[in-house]
Protein backbone atom coordinates (compact mmCIF):
# COMPACT_ATOMS: atom_id res chain seq x y z
CA UNK A 1 0.00 0.00 0.00
CA UNK A 2 1.12 3.28 -0.79
CA UNK A 3 1.39 6.28 1.56
CA UNK A 4 -0.99 9.39 1.13
CA UNK A 5 0.37 12.88 0.92
CA UNK A 6 1.38 14.42 4.15
CA UNK A 7 1.16 18.01 2.78
CA UNK A 8 -2.54 19.88 3.10
CA UNK A 9 -4.60 19.95 0.29
CA UNK A 10 -2.76 17.16 -1.51
CA UNK A 11 -4.39 13.65 -1.56
CA UNK A 12 -2.83 11.66 -4.40
CA UNK A 13 -1.55 8.28 -3.63
CA UNK A 14 2.28 8.01 -4.51
CA UNK A 15 1.59 5.89 -7.46
CA UNK A 16 -1.25 8.04 -8.75
CA UNK A 17 0.92 11.30 -8.26
CA UNK A 18 3.12 10.82 -11.62
CA UNK A 19 0.06 9.91 -13.97
CA UNK A 20 -1.64 13.10 -12.37
CA UNK A 21 1.03 15.42 -13.04
CA UNK A 22 1.72 14.26 -16.39
CA UNK A 23 -2.06 15.05 -16.87
CA UNK A 24 -1.59 18.70 -16.00
CA UNK A 25 1.43 19.44 -17.82
CA UNK A 26 -0.33 18.22 -20.63
CA UNK A 27 -3.43 20.03 -19.89
CA UNK A 28 -1.87 23.74 -19.55
CA UNK A 29 0.58 23.21 -22.26
CA UNK A 30 -3.00 23.03 -24.47
CA UNK A 31 -4.91 25.98 -22.84
CA UNK A 32 -1.65 27.46 -23.45
CA UNK A 33 -1.35 26.72 -27.30
CA UNK A 34 -5.04 27.34 -27.89
CA UNK A 35 -5.03 30.85 -26.10
CA UNK A 36 -1.88 31.93 -27.44
CA UNK A 37 -2.09 30.32 -31.38
CA UNK A 38 -6.34 30.83 -31.65
CA UNK A 39 -6.78 33.62 -28.96
CA UNK A 40 -3.91 35.70 -29.38
CA UNK A 41 -3.15 36.53 -26.41
CA UNK A 42 -0.05 36.60 -25.33
CA UNK A 43 0.17 37.35 -21.71
CA UNK A 44 -2.27 35.25 -19.86
CA UNK A 45 -1.21 31.69 -20.91
CA UNK A 46 2.28 31.92 -19.03
CA UNK A 47 0.22 31.39 -16.18
CA UNK A 48 -0.95 27.85 -16.38
CA UNK A 49 2.42 26.88 -16.26
CA UNK A 50 3.11 28.02 -12.57
CA UNK A 51 0.17 25.10 -11.92
CA UNK A 52 2.41 21.73 -13.10
CA UNK A 53 5.29 23.64 -11.38
CA UNK A 54 4.02 24.35 -7.99
CA UNK A 55 2.24 20.88 -8.01
CA UNK A 56 5.57 19.27 -8.99
CA UNK A 57 7.22 20.99 -6.23
CA UNK A 58 4.59 19.66 -3.55
CA UNK A 59 4.66 16.07 -4.91
CA UNK A 60 8.71 15.83 -5.70
CA UNK A 61 10.81 18.89 -3.45
CA UNK A 62 13.39 20.03 -5.90
CA UNK A 63 13.24 17.99 -8.88
CA UNK A 64 10.47 19.97 -9.75
CA UNK A 65 13.16 21.88 -11.39
CA UNK A 66 12.90 18.72 -14.14
CA UNK A 67 9.33 19.88 -14.82
CA UNK A 68 10.45 23.67 -14.87
CA UNK A 69 13.06 22.84 -17.80
CA UNK A 70 10.10 21.26 -19.32
CA UNK A 71 7.90 23.69 -19.97
CA UNK A 72 10.43 26.33 -20.03
CA UNK A 73 11.42 24.65 -23.41
CA UNK A 74 8.22 24.86 -24.41
CA UNK A 75 7.48 28.06 -23.56
CA UNK A 76 10.59 29.37 -25.43
CA UNK A 77 9.21 27.51 -28.49
CA UNK A 78 6.36 28.73 -28.27
CA UNK A 79 7.68 32.29 -28.56
CA UNK A 80 9.68 32.06 -31.43
CA UNK A 81 6.57 30.39 -33.41
CA UNK A 82 4.34 33.23 -32.09
CA UNK A 83 2.69 35.40 -34.56
CA UNK A 84 2.15 37.94 -32.57
CA UNK A 85 5.56 38.38 -30.82
CA UNK A 86 6.75 38.14 -34.39
CA UNK A 87 4.43 40.68 -35.79
CA UNK A 88 5.67 43.38 -32.65
CA UNK A 89 7.22 45.74 -33.50
CA UNK A 90 8.59 47.12 -29.79
CA UNK A 91 10.36 43.44 -29.28
CA UNK A 92 10.70 41.41 -33.04
CA UNK A 93 11.82 37.68 -32.32
CA UNK A 94 14.89 38.39 -30.51
CA UNK A 95 12.92 40.84 -27.89
CA UNK A 96 10.24 37.89 -27.76
CA UNK A 97 12.51 35.13 -26.96
CA UNK A 98 14.99 36.83 -24.33
CA UNK A 99 11.51 37.60 -22.58
CA UNK A 100 10.92 33.76 -22.60
CA UNK A 101 14.17 33.06 -21.48
CA UNK A 102 13.67 35.60 -18.45
CA UNK A 103 10.18 33.58 -17.91
CA UNK A 104 12.12 30.07 -18.21
CA UNK A 105 14.21 31.12 -15.04
CA UNK A 106 11.62 32.47 -13.21
CA UNK A 107 10.25 28.84 -14.03
CA UNK A 108 13.70 27.20 -12.61
CA UNK A 109 13.77 29.62 -9.44
CA UNK A 110 9.87 29.11 -8.52
CA UNK A 111 10.11 25.16 -8.64
CA UNK A 112 13.18 25.04 -6.79
CA UNK A 113 12.19 27.39 -3.60
CA UNK A 114 8.63 25.54 -4.15
CA UNK A 115 10.80 22.47 -3.83
CA UNK A 116 12.98 23.62 -1.40
CA UNK A 117 9.81 24.73 1.14
CA UNK A 118 8.27 21.66 0.97
CA UNK A 119 11.60 19.41 2.02
CA UNK A 120 11.82 21.43 4.96
CA UNK A 121 8.15 21.24 5.62
CA UNK A 122 8.51 17.60 5.28
CA UNK A 123 11.48 17.42 7.82
CA UNK A 124 9.79 19.70 10.35
CA UNK A 125 6.79 17.36 10.04
CA UNK A 126 8.92 14.55 10.86
CA UNK A 127 10.74 16.03 13.59
CA UNK A 128 7.08 16.39 15.49
CA UNK A 129 5.76 13.60 15.16
CA UNK A 130 9.28 11.88 16.53
CA UNK A 131 8.86 14.56 18.62
CA UNK A 132 5.27 13.36 20.09
CA UNK A 133 6.30 9.89 19.60
CA UNK A 134 9.14 10.17 22.07
CA UNK A 135 6.88 11.97 24.29
CA UNK A 136 4.42 9.61 24.47
CA UNK A 137 7.49 6.41 24.79
CA UNK A 138 8.43 8.42 27.91
CA UNK A 139 5.74 9.06 29.23
CA UNK A 140 4.87 5.32 28.91
CA UNK A 141 8.20 3.73 29.86
CA UNK A 142 8.89 5.81 32.91
CA UNK A 143 5.26 3.61 34.40
CA UNK A 144 5.98 0.38 32.75
CA UNK A 145 10.48 1.19 34.39
CA UNK A 146 9.01 1.39 37.67
CA UNK A 147 6.63 -1.22 37.46
CA UNK A 148 9.79 -3.86 36.33
CA UNK A 149 11.96 -2.47 39.00
CA UNK A 150 9.97 -4.22 41.94
CA UNK A 151 9.69 -7.80 40.27
CA UNK A 152 13.98 -7.50 39.41
CA UNK A 153 14.43 -6.59 42.80
CA UNK A 154 13.35 -10.13 44.33
CA UNK A 155 14.71 -11.80 41.50
CA UNK A 156 18.14 -10.70 42.31
CA UNK A 157 17.61 -10.83 46.03
CA UNK A 158 16.63 -14.69 45.05
CA UNK A 159 19.55 -14.92 43.29
CA UNK A 160 21.80 -13.59 46.13
CA UNK A 161 20.67 -15.76 48.91
CA UNK A 162 20.06 -19.19 46.44
CA UNK A 163 24.10 -18.45 45.80
CA UNK A 164 24.76 -18.06 49.70
CA UNK A 165 23.19 -21.24 50.40
CA UNK A 166 24.57 -23.02 47.57
CA UNK A 167 28.52 -21.90 49.08
CA UNK A 168 27.27 -23.39 52.68
CA UNK A 169 25.95 -26.76 51.34
CA UNK A 170 29.17 -26.48 49.04
CA UNK A 171 30.89 -26.69 53.02
CA UNK A 172 28.89 -29.53 53.98
CA UNK A 173 28.75 -31.73 51.49
CA UNK A 174 31.74 -32.48 48.94
CA UNK A 175 30.41 -35.71 47.11
CA UNK A 176 31.31 -35.74 43.57
CA UNK A 177 27.82 -35.31 42.04
CA UNK A 178 26.57 -32.65 44.11
CA UNK A 179 29.90 -30.58 43.36
CA UNK A 180 28.61 -31.25 39.90
CA UNK A 181 25.55 -30.09 40.06
CA UNK A 182 26.33 -26.95 42.18
CA UNK A 183 28.23 -25.82 39.44
CA UNK A 184 25.78 -26.47 37.26
CA UNK A 185 23.28 -24.11 39.45
CA UNK A 186 25.96 -21.67 40.16
CA UNK A 187 26.54 -20.92 36.24
CA UNK A 188 23.27 -20.50 35.81
CA UNK A 189 22.23 -18.64 38.74
CA UNK A 190 25.42 -15.93 37.20
CA UNK A 191 23.74 -15.98 34.23
CA UNK A 192 20.00 -14.63 35.98
CA UNK A 193 22.11 -12.15 37.65
CA UNK A 194 23.85 -11.00 34.58
CA UNK A 195 20.70 -11.07 32.84
CA UNK A 196 19.06 -9.02 35.88
CA UNK A 197 21.64 -5.97 35.98
CA UNK A 198 21.01 -5.86 32.31
CA UNK A 199 17.38 -5.45 32.67
CA UNK A 200 18.51 -2.68 35.07
CA UNK A 201 20.17 -0.98 32.99
CA UNK A 202 17.76 -0.77 29.94
CA UNK A 203 14.69 0.81 33.00
CA UNK A 204 17.72 3.16 33.96
CA UNK A 205 17.86 4.33 30.35
CA UNK A 206 13.79 4.06 30.09
CA UNK A 207 13.94 6.49 33.52
CA UNK A 208 16.38 8.62 32.02
CA UNK A 209 14.82 9.11 28.35
CA UNK A 210 11.77 9.92 29.96
CA UNK A 211 13.20 12.87 32.37
CA UNK A 212 16.92 14.19 31.99
CA UNK A 213 18.46 14.40 34.90
CA UNK A 214 19.76 17.31 35.67
CA UNK A 215 23.83 16.80 35.82
CA UNK A 216 25.28 16.54 39.76
CA UNK A 217 28.88 18.51 39.46
CA UNK A 218 31.79 17.65 41.24
CA UNK A 219 35.36 17.52 40.46
CA UNK A 220 36.07 14.32 38.75
CA UNK A 221 39.06 12.32 37.11
CA UNK A 222 38.07 11.44 33.48
CA UNK A 223 40.72 8.49 33.45
CA UNK A 224 39.63 6.89 37.08
CA UNK A 225 35.88 7.15 35.65
CA UNK A 226 37.16 5.28 32.18
CA UNK A 227 39.21 2.46 34.12
CA UNK A 228 35.92 1.99 36.54
CA UNK A 229 33.85 1.71 33.10
CA UNK A 230 36.79 -1.10 32.48
CA UNK A 231 36.57 -2.63 35.61
CA UNK A 232 32.78 -2.80 35.52
CA UNK A 233 32.22 -4.68 32.26
CA UNK A 234 33.58 -8.54 31.22
CA UNK A 235 36.02 -8.09 28.61
CA UNK A 236 35.92 -11.32 26.72
CA UNK A 237 39.10 -12.96 26.28
CA UNK A 238 39.46 -12.61 22.35
CA UNK A 239 39.15 -9.14 23.07
CA UNK A 240 43.25 -6.66 23.32
CA UNK A 241 42.36 -3.52 25.58
CA UNK A 242 44.96 -0.90 24.81
CA UNK A 243 45.28 2.10 27.08
CA UNK A 244 46.48 5.49 25.99
CA UNK A 245 45.45 7.82 29.37
CA UNK A 246 47.64 10.74 29.84
CA UNK A 247 48.43 10.85 32.95
CA UNK A 248 48.69 14.94 33.67
CA UNK A 249 44.98 15.42 32.37
CA UNK A 250 43.55 18.60 34.15
CA UNK A 251 40.62 17.41 36.06
CA UNK A 252 36.40 18.16 35.02
CA UNK A 253 33.36 18.98 36.47
CA UNK A 254 30.99 16.35 35.83
CA UNK A 255 28.49 14.10 37.07
CA UNK A 256 30.13 10.60 38.18
CA UNK A 257 27.87 8.55 37.44
CA UNK A 258 26.52 10.03 33.58
CA UNK A 259 29.82 10.16 32.36
CA UNK A 260 30.68 6.56 33.91
CA UNK A 261 27.28 5.62 31.82
CA UNK A 262 28.45 7.04 28.88
CA UNK A 263 31.77 5.29 28.74
CA UNK A 264 30.47 1.76 29.76
CA UNK A 265 28.08 2.03 26.88
CA UNK A 266 30.65 2.86 24.02
CA UNK A 267 32.33 0.24 25.63
CA UNK A 268 30.02 -2.44 25.36
CA UNK A 269 29.01 -1.05 21.78
CA UNK A 270 32.90 -1.28 20.95
CA UNK A 271 32.67 -4.77 22.16
CA UNK A 272 29.68 -5.86 20.45
CA UNK A 273 30.82 -4.78 17.18
CA UNK A 274 33.93 -7.32 17.76
CA UNK A 275 32.52 -10.96 18.18
CA UNK A 276 35.39 -12.40 16.57
CA UNK A 277 37.71 -10.34 18.86
CA UNK A 278 39.36 -7.67 18.14
CA UNK A 279 41.20 -4.42 19.67
CA UNK A 280 39.68 -1.77 22.17
CA UNK A 281 41.75 1.41 22.00
CA UNK A 282 41.42 3.79 24.91
CA UNK A 283 42.58 7.15 24.65
CA UNK A 284 42.55 10.72 26.59
CA UNK A 285 43.98 13.52 26.09
CA UNK A 286 43.69 17.17 26.63
CA UNK A 287 42.81 19.50 24.02
CA UNK A 288 44.93 22.48 23.50
CA UNK A 289 42.72 25.96 24.31
CA UNK A 290 42.21 28.08 22.10
CA UNK A 291 42.48 31.86 23.07
CA UNK A 292 39.89 33.32 25.45
CA UNK A 293 39.01 29.29 26.16
CA UNK A 294 39.57 26.52 28.30
CA UNK A 295 40.57 23.92 26.55
CA UNK A 296 38.47 20.06 26.30
CA UNK A 297 39.22 17.34 27.91
CA UNK A 298 39.04 14.57 24.70
CA UNK A 299 37.92 11.00 25.27
CA UNK A 300 37.91 8.69 22.38
CA UNK A 301 36.83 4.80 22.63
CA UNK A 302 37.39 2.74 19.34
CA UNK A 303 36.77 -0.86 18.01
CA UNK A 304 38.27 -2.62 14.78
CA UNK A 305 34.88 -3.95 14.10
CA UNK A 306 32.68 -3.98 10.91
CA UNK A 307 32.24 -0.05 11.18
CA UNK A 308 29.26 1.88 10.60
CA UNK A 309 27.49 2.43 7.36
CA UNK A 310 27.21 5.67 6.08
CA UNK A 311 23.60 6.26 5.51
CA UNK A 312 23.36 5.21 9.67
CA UNK A 313 25.94 7.67 10.52
CA UNK A 314 23.45 10.83 10.36
CA UNK A 315 21.33 8.58 12.58
CA UNK A 316 23.00 6.95 14.86
CA UNK A 317 22.61 8.76 17.82
CA UNK A 318 18.70 9.24 17.13
CA UNK A 319 16.11 7.83 20.07
CA UNK A 320 14.88 4.51 19.36
CA UNK A 321 16.94 4.19 16.30
CA UNK A 322 19.01 0.48 16.34
CA UNK A 323 20.88 -2.00 14.38
CA UNK A 324 21.24 -4.55 16.46
CA UNK A 325 18.99 -7.60 17.28
CA UNK A 326 18.57 -6.86 20.69
CA UNK A 327 18.06 -3.07 22.07
CA UNK A 328 16.49 -0.35 22.28
CA UNK A 329 17.77 2.48 20.54
CA UNK A 330 18.53 4.16 23.90
CA UNK A 331 22.22 3.91 24.69
CA UNK A 332 23.74 6.79 22.51
CA UNK A 333 20.93 8.89 22.49
CA UNK A 334 21.53 9.13 26.07
CA UNK A 335 24.95 9.30 25.69
CA UNK A 336 24.81 12.09 23.47
CA UNK A 337 22.37 13.94 26.16
CA UNK A 338 24.75 13.51 28.98
CA UNK A 339 27.74 14.63 27.11
CA UNK A 340 25.95 18.05 25.87
CA UNK A 341 24.18 18.79 29.60
CA UNK A 342 28.29 19.17 30.48
CA UNK A 343 28.57 21.28 27.71
CA UNK A 344 30.47 19.18 25.44
CA UNK A 345 29.62 17.55 22.20
CA UNK A 346 29.97 14.07 20.98
CA UNK A 347 31.44 12.48 17.60
CA UNK A 348 31.69 9.24 15.37
CA UNK A 349 34.30 8.72 12.92
CA UNK A 350 33.63 4.81 11.37
CA UNK A 351 34.67 3.34 8.22
CA UNK A 352 32.92 -0.25 6.97
CA UNK A 353 35.14 -2.92 7.40
CA UNK A 354 37.82 -0.91 9.44
CA UNK A 355 36.10 -0.06 12.89
CA UNK A 356 34.56 2.85 14.60
CA UNK A 357 35.98 5.70 16.91
CA UNK A 358 33.68 7.57 19.25
CA UNK A 359 35.54 10.81 20.46
CA UNK A 360 33.87 13.26 22.66
CA UNK A 361 34.99 16.18 24.30
CA UNK A 362 34.51 17.86 28.17
CA UNK A 363 34.99 21.09 28.90
CA UNK A 364 38.31 21.92 31.49
CA UNK A 365 37.30 23.37 34.85
CA UNK A 366 38.84 26.04 35.99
Amino acid sequence: MTEDSDLPGVSAKQDDKLPILAFTVILCVNLAIYINFFLGITVLYTHFFYVPILLAGMWYQRKAVYVALLLGVIHILMAYFSHPILDSPLTGVAGGLVMACGRFAIFIAVAYVTGLVSEERKELEKKLLQAERLAAIGEFSSGVAHELRQPLGVISNSVYYLGMKLTEEEEKEKEKEKEVADEKVKRHLAIMEKEVKRANRLITDLLDFARMPVPTLKVCNVNQILEEALSSIEIPENIEVKKELKETLPTIHADFDQILRTCSNLIRNAISAMPEGGLLKLKTEAEKAKEKEKGNIEISIADIGGGIPKENIKRIFEPLFTTKAAGIGLGLSLCKRYVEAHGGEIAVESEVGMGTKFIFKLPISE
